[in-house]
């Protein structure tokens, strides 16, 4: 049987760690289709959104994903339609690049609000010395995360 390198514990820190960053590069990524819609480019806003749409979708519950599928495929499908334009087919509406946009956000906050459930206390070690006061769980770790992003926000 094969140790592990890293406990279960801090190997979820870690992963809650990538998906708090690639979530915050994301948000980044809408602010600049949202940026392209106000703009008037709506073609290239709808390639945007589409990128975005698939690297949500890898953060994303899917309970989720499977809740929204009707959804999502038409989002898809106005990607598609953007990243690849044909005259047989109707041009992309600016008012559906934004809902699409909308939903995105939406979908973003859902994957910021359901970390991952842990709550194995007993595989944990006792903790001691002076920092036995400081949350060490991974839940206390992204409460603490999402503070520090909220604060950068706020600029």
């Amino acid at each position: 049987m094969a140790v592990s390198a890293l406990s279960d514990e801090i190997h979820r820190h870690l992963e809650a760690a990538l998906a708090l960053s690639k979530r915050d590069i994301l948000l980044r990524l809408l602010h600049e289709a949202e940026t392209c819609l106000q703009r008037k480019e709506v073609g290239a806003a709808a390639v945007l959104a589409g990128v975005l749409l698939e690297e949500a979708s890898l953060l994303s519950e899917p309970k989720t994903l499977k809740q929204n599928e009707a959804v999502l495929n038409l989002w898809r499908e106005i990607r598609n339609r953007a990243a690849h334009p044909s005259p047989r087919e109707p041009e992309i509406d600016e008012q559906s690049v934004q809902q699409m946009l909308i939903g995105l956000r939406t979908l973003l906050d859902a994957v910021q609000s359901t970390p991952p459930p842990f709550h194995d206390e007993a595989a944990l070690p006792k903790i001691r010395g002076k920092y036995a006061f400081v949350p060490t769980s991974v839940d206390d770790f992204l409460l603490r995360k999402q503070e520090d992003v909220d604060l950068e926000g706020r600029e």
